[in-house]
């Protein structure tokens, strides 16, 4: 009589362990730097937990969903979603829940979007009479503002750390130029700042993490790409790659005392990923000869970096723990691309 108890008090006991596993990783409760969302190449966003080794679909329609970015909170991720070509900005819950579109009013937004600081606003670019600029929506009252307003072509926005200013990339003093602006200043009473000026081909500005200085690319040195850092009060940009390829993607390091980014390793142009500190050591690379790192991601915890991978037409991603230097694959080899760690 016992046994017959006990069987059926095991099997509830394992029954209610599952369901309170998967409330755990259905719910909002997710924490660490461990979870990361990512586009399948079937059109839909997934989250993985890399410690758990668990995935699940977030998304799920006839639109292509892609580049999906996670509030500063964890709370929420933005995407855009692709149909007959026109691309629409979404905000779903990191539960899959409360999914809607923000319904630009600015036709043609392309793919550059930043949540801000605050969990609230974003920037994006969109096009204006012909040239882009960037404007910053609301996320809760879908208000619009432009804030850059001029007839040069504005792109490539990324918030400073207390979200008071955005540096972008613009033509507006003759060439590609990094420039600086208030965000509570009207277009019209504010002048952007020139950071760079020079006539190369300055792009893809970041503010480090304590805000002091900024990475961009540049081919001021000899035509080719390479990835420089330069101190906003102090100093001239220093050339942090020195590669004789094109590098690209370049991302400060949480602690911001490195960098990594995208170098070619052959004259077909297939990328590998260099870590490398501010005084232009390089001191890791992640590579495999065979195929192509085509985007990567730090954690915010510093222990690893996520990555799409391309081999022919397959593209997968990978996770490596920087103190092991051991690829992962991520999601039981799903086909993906444009990995996003949780904040």
């Amino acid at each position: 009589m016992s046994a017959l108890l006990t069987r059926p008090l095991l099997i509830f006991t394992f029954i209610l362990l599952l369901l309170i596993q998967s409330t755990l990783w259905l719910g909002p409760s997710l924490t660490g730097g461990q979870v990361l969302a990512f586009a399948g190449i079937d059109g839909n966003l997934y989250i993985s937990d890399v410690t758990r080794n668990q995935t699940r679909q977030l998304t799920r329609d006839s639109a292509y969903d892609t580049d999906p970015a996670w509030s500063p909170d964890g709370q929420r991720i933005a995407y855009f979603s692709r149909e007959n070509r026109n691309p629409t900005l979404y905000v779903i819950d990191a539960t899959g829940r409360n999914r809607r579109s923000l319904s630009l009013e600015s036709a043609g937004v392309n793919r550059f979007m930043a949540w801000a600081p605050d969990n609230r606003h974003i920037v994006y670019v969109a096009p204006n009479n012909g040239l882009n600029d960037i404007f910053l929506l609301d996320v809760d009252t879908r208000a619009i503002r432009n804030l850059t307003e001029h007839p040069a072509d504005d792109t490539e926005p990324a918030w400073s750390p207390d979200g008071s200013q955005i540096l972008f990339t613009s033509q507006r003093a003759g060439n590609s130029d990094i420039f600086l602006l208030d965000v509570a200043c009207e277009p019209a009473d504010c002048e952007p700042r020139n950071i760079t000026h020079n006539p190369a081909v300055d792009l893809l500005p970041q503010w480090s993490p304590d805000g002091t200085m900024i990475l961009f690319l540049s081919n001021r040195d000899g035509g080719d790409f390479d990835v420089f850092v330069q101190d906003l009060n102090v100093g001239e940009p220093v050339n942090i790659s020195a590669n004789h390829l094109d590098d690209t993607l370049p991302q400060w390091s949480p602690s911001g005392d490195e960098l990594l980014w995208l170098a070619p390793f052959n004259e077909r142009y297939d990328r590998r990923v260099i870590i490398g500190n501010l005084e232009g050591q390089h001191t890791q690379t992640l590579v495999d000869q065979n195929g192509s790192i085509v985007s990567a991601r730090w954690s915010p915890d510093g222990r690893y970096i996520a990555f799409s991978y391309a081999i022919e037409a397959t593209r997968s991603i990978f996770f490596v723990n920087l103190r092991d230097g051991r690829w992962r694959i991520l999601a039981n080899g799903l086909n993906g691309q444009s990995p996003a760690w949780r904040p």
